[in-house]
């Protein structure tokens, strides 16, 4: 009996393993790869003339701008970039970027991260080299078009208090939408989106001195079905917002329409920020202390999701869900010199191998219990 106990709990642990393989979220960080710092690359691909001084200070790391590189060994598109990399990028933000590279031509790992990264942001150009800063990437010969954008969303970026970070949001920490992101202090579902859409609570007031400025529903989605977020774990909201005012409140709306809770701030760089452990209805207060000049229509940094910054709604439309890549890719250009990247199974190797590992051991743990059962009936 207690033998059929233990295979019976064995088959069922292997059953539950090879399940969890199958629906656990992936984990995403760059040092599960294998990397290449930017002298590394230029060593390797013979690029010369470039300074490292203020690339490699250490002071400014928490507010570098982290640039995703994934390149192909020999690769001209890629040498090109390098170059432009050495003689440009170098001497204009040597201090405000971090490079981490991925070779793909001999780290087949490092290309299936390409390949999931694409399929988070519902890409399939697979053209050398592929380049992700915040919320934007590129793929292919970067001509003078491309580097301008990338130029310009190194600036954005760097001038953004909270940098959008492709990694954290394949891993479900990080969700953007509509002007709004959520960095969630515990790995959510990477398939779940993010929704922010306005409301209408233009009656709503709070104290004397604060001015209702807009209201806002965030929801957390999967597909078409709103998913419940409550409990304990801290997320972080950051909500684009022109300025105005001197400070903000944000308040928790209930179900009736009524305040129900209401949160301190943080304001800097257009980003008003704050922390719940619910997502519901918010509305925002604000309130003029001096009466400075308003901006309308200013050009300080978004969060990459093709907000407008309009004065009175921070850049929140009532735009079509979707998830963080969506239309935000610069339009495609049409270039003489292409090199394919690769393609490769999306890590199905490593979970046939799991399997068949699992199978053995199944197999030989049955076939000694009927050995070990036919000797005890003899």
């Amino acid at each position: 009996m207690k033998k059929k106990v233990t295979i019976s709990s064995l088959i069922c642990f292997i059953t539950f393993f090879i399940c969890s393989l199958f629906v656990s979220a992936k984990e995403y960080d760059a040092n599960m790869y294998i990397t290449e710092t930017l002298e590394e690359v230029f060593t390797k691909e013979g690029v010369t003339n470039y300074n490292l001084d203020d690339y490699n200070k250490t002071d400014l790391d928490d507010k570098r701008v982290t640039i995703y590189l994934f390149r192909l060994s020999g690769c001209q598109n890629c040498k090109n970039f390098l170059n432009y990399t050495a003689q440009t990028l170098l001497q204009k933000y040597g201090d405000k970027i971090k490079i981490i590279s991925f070779e793909m031509r001999d780290n087949p790992r490092n290309n299936n991260l390409r390949i999931d990264i694409q399929k988070f942001r519902g890409e399939s150009d697979n053209t050398a080299p592929y380049i992700v800063i915040g919320n934007n990437s590129w793929n292919g010969p970067i001509d003078s078009i491309k580097q301008k954008q990338i130029e310009e969303s190194i600036e954005t970026v760097y001038n953004t208090q909270n940098k959008y970070d492709i990694l954290q949001a394949m891993s479900g920490t990080l969700f953007s939408h509509n002007g709004v992101t959520l960095i969630s202090e515990q790995a959510l579902l990477p398939n779940y989106t993010l929704q922010a859409t306005l409301t209408s609570r233009q009656n709503l007031t709070w104290e004397e001195g604060y001015q209702f400025i807009y209201s806002l529903d965030i929801s957390m989605m999967d597909g078409s079905q709103i998913v419940p977020i409550q409990g304990s774990t801290p997320m972080h909201i950051h909500i684009s917002m022109p300025g105005g005012f001197d400070e903000y409140k944000i308040a928790y709306v209930d179900a009736s329409g009524n305040i129900a809770e209401v949160f301190d701030t943080s304001y800097s760089n257009y980003d008003l920020s704050f922390t719940t452990t619910h997502l519901s209805e918010y509305a925002i207060f604000g309130k003029k202390n001096v009466s400075p000049p308003i901006e309308t229509n200013p050009t300080g940094p978004g969060t990459g999701d093709n907000t407008n910054n309009d004065s009175n709604t921070g850049g929140i439309q009532q735009l079509p869900e979707g998830n963080p890549g969506d239309n935000s890719n610069p339009p495609a250009i049409n270039d003489a010199i292409t090199e394919e990247v690769p393609q490769t199974f999306d890590n199905i190797q490593s979970y046939l191998v799991l399997f068949l590992f699992a199978l053995c051991t199944f197999v030989v743990s049955i076939s000694l219990y009927y050995r070990r059962d036919s000797k005890s009936s003899m």
